[in-house]
């Protein structure tokens, strides 16, 4: 293997030890406004916790109904293999429209949410207003292909 092959699947490796912060499993927000210190855990095992604050200003953004499906928090996973500043939106199209939403890109009502094909993409910019704004429903990966992930692994495997 050469030098430079060699030096990205180890940096590839690296991008999935850095994303130990991710949740393990995310939340529902009606399960999170539950708890009196709403957390959920991380892939490393601690209490990534959340803001309740934010959380209630979510839930009167959001329509009740749709408590029991957003997952929270949302992760915005920067996409190293796609060029500066991009970033995709984990999660389903509820995820997609609420961060759409927050930033006013869509005039959308919730009831249309599963209607309407809103970029799986944001960029730098975005984040930094999401960012501002909310500290804890809102966390930050980093990512590369599956396919890159996928010969990282095979290759670690083998020493």
């Amino acid at each position: 293997m050469s030098e430079d092959k060699f030096l990205r699947v180890i940096w590839k490796y690296e991008i999935e030890r850095i994303n130990d912060h991710l949740p393990k499993k995310t939340r529902s927000l009606s399960s999170l406004l539950e708890d009196e210190d709403p957390y959920v855990i991380s892939r490393d095992g601690s209490n990534f916790t959340i803001d309740k604050d934010e959380l209630n200003f979510l839930a009167s953004f959001i329509p009740k109904e749709l408590h029991d499906f957003i997952r929270l928090p949302i992760v915005l996973i920067r996409r190293l293999d796609l060029g500066r500043g991009v970033f995709t939106i984990s999660g389903g199209k509820l995820e997609r429209f609420v961060i759409h939403k927050l930033l006013k890109n869509t005039n959308a009502s919730f009831s249309e949410y599963r209607n309407i094909e809103l970029p799986l993409y944001i960029y730098w910019p975005h984040v930094v207003e999401l960012r501002r704004r909310f500290k804890t429903i809102i966390t930050i990966g980093f990512g590369v292909s599956k396919k890159d992930m996928d010969d990282a692994r095979r290759f670690l495997r083998g020493y």
